[in-house]
């Protein structure tokens, strides 16, 4: 009796957990807990053949407990070969047990595993089905999850057009019904991402914050404390670095294991503070384990916006330039210098060309733009007429007047042709 009433099957050996599994008599809530227990607690090597082993007691339970047992199942492996062995076993039976819906629940698990690996080809494959099958049975909430898995992937390829497309047909069909406020939060962190990658740290930090909010509401820390990572970093980036009011004590005290985050934020906000890119270096070091890839590939961004800011400042007063003189107030490398002031030159950011015989930039005065050359001569071209006497509005009256004439006697024409064919 003690094992019928308990719900904690963790002190329990593996046997009595299998003895509970496929006891009818057990509730089925109990079962499920142990079945649960009992593959937590398996070994590597004997978990490829254990959905078959648990297939017969499926008959005593319904199609959705059976549906939600295997894919908490498909989260328990630690390992991801090991997750990803298993889940391929169960789309295997939801296929041949034709259960559609739980196959397209199934492909959204193992797709998102397929990406951990690094096997993006085979995930965007699984996502086109899936949401070609979804669409038919017009499960708009699991339509919605496939679609932003599909933006998520296209943007850690660097596919950034496909990326947005999916996300807008993502928030498209979530606007048409009641999303849960997880994938809500999920959309915006996401939205928030895309903004960065297009350079709109505002917005981006709008959609952050919302994230943010709607983790802090349903209780996910982890992602909550993300979120607020990249306002802070959208604020940095807009060169806004008091972050006091950002991360005040009111908002952060429910983080406190996140404290260290917090802290290096505030030491990047005082390196953009001071226009400090070569602190950035050691800094980048030593957070590579702590932040995600996103907010380093910003951090690169940040450097050579910085670096290119210090350059402009120091080339702008002069035409010619030592490069040695550059290196003692940069902190950069000849290989750098030379680097960034290529790139600004090839994107028109500065005008001139490199002495690399000599060590010298030489710089020149920027060329004037096409559009702004058309509007000089127009200008130009009016003075002209104005100096001879001719006066620009007077001609174009004149202009309007004559065609106005023109139209006049050929309306006129019509009428006399339309007369002559009705007295015919």
């Amino acid at each position: 009796m003690e094992l019928l009433d308990t719900v904690d099957h963790q002190g329990l050996t593996e046997q009595e957990l299998w003895n509970i599994y496929i006891d009818n008599s057990q509730k089925v809530t109990h079962r499920e807990t142990a079945l649960s227990e009992y593959y937590k607690g398996m070994e590597d090597e004997r978990v490829s053949g254990f959905l078959e082993d648990i297939q017969p007691f499926f008959g005593s339970l319904s199609g959705p407990r059976i549906s939600k047992l295997l894919r908490t199942l498909c989260s328990i492996p630690k390992r991801v070969e090991n997750r990803t062995e298993f889940t391929e076993s169960v789309l295997e039976w939801a296929r041949e047990a034709k259960r559609r819906v739980l196959e397209q629940r199934i492909k959204v698990i193992l797709s998102e595993l397929y990406s951990i690996v690094g096997k993006f080809r085979e995930s965007l494959a699984l996502i086109e089905e899936a949401i070609y099958k979804t669409q038919k049975i017009d499960d708009k909430v699991l339509l919605t999850k496939l679609y932003l898995l599909e933006s998520t992937i296209y943007m850690r390829v660097q596919n950034f057009g496909k990326a947005k497309g999916a996300l807008i047909a993502a928030m498209a069909t979530a606007h048409a019904i009641h999303v849960t406020s997880e994938l809500q939060a999920k959309l915006d962190f996401h939205n928030g991402l895309l903004h960065l990658e297009d350079e709109d740290f505002k917005s981006a930090a709008s959609y952050f914050f919302e994230s943010f909010d709607g983790f802090n509401v349903i209780k996910q820390k982890d992602m909550a404390a993300e979120s607020l990572i990249f306002v802070a970093l959208s604020e940095i980036l807009q060169l806004r670095t008091d972050l006091s009011k950002l991360l005040d004590v009111k908002v952060t005290v429910n983080y406190r294991e996140y404290d260290e985050h917090f802290e290096n934020l505030h030491q990047l906000a005082d390196i953009v503070r001071n226009r400090q890119p070569h602190r950035l270096d050691s800094f980048m070091a030593g957070i590579e384990d702590m932040f995600s890839e996103h907010f380093v590939r910003c951090l690169n961004r940040l450097k050579s916006r910085l670096v290119e800011e210090n350059l402009l400042q120091i080339l702008e007063p002069y035409s010619c330039i030592y490069i040695e003189h550059i290196k003692k107030l940069t902190n950069l490398s000849t290989e750098q210098i030379v680097d960034f002031v290529e790139s600004m030159i090839l994107d028109e950011k500065l005008f001139g060309y490199i002495d690399q015989d000599n060590g010298k930039i030489l710089l020149n005065e920027p060329n004037l733009d096409e559009e702004l050359l058309k509007k000089v001569e127009k200008q130009q071209e009016k003075k002209n007429l104005e100096w001879f006497g001719i006066s620009v509005k007077a001609e174009e009256k004149n202009i309007i007047q004559k065609f106005t004439e023109v139209f006049d006697h050929y309306n006129d024409a019509l009428v006399s042709l339309d007369t002559l064919s009705r007295k015919q």
